[in-house]
């Protein structure tokens, strides 16, 4: 994938974001809001179909956050963990190491 690409969706529960099960890693920016509370951040992470691995990184939040989290599975799927409310999540992301 040689250039950044832009998600934006509404979420509650539990939902995938961004499936990129061809590739072993990718770089999440992203920015979550829901009324006066936002989060902006990075996700580094790698996978490879049998163990995953991601840090979430450079965080800075205003209001309280702490009802959205990421989790990333070991076949490459950016998961939101929503448990409560509605969030707007936008996401930019490059993805590196096709699988042929």
């Amino acid at each position: 994938m040689d250039e950044w690409i832009v998600e934006s969706k509404m979420v509650s529960g539990s939902v995938t974001l961004v499936d990129l099960n061809s590739y072993n890693s990718a770089n999440f920016d992203y920015m979550i809001k829901s009324g006066t509370n936002m989060r902006a951040g990075n996700i580094a992470s790698v996978w490879n179909g049998s163990i995953s691995s991601h840090n979430e990184i450079n965080t800075t939040d205003l209001g309280d956050t702490n009802d959205l989290n990421f989790d990333v599975s070991s076949d490459g799927k950016l998961n939101a963990i929503v448990s409560s409310g509605t969030w707007t999540v936008q996401i930019n992301y490059k993805a590196l190491g096709k699988i042929s």
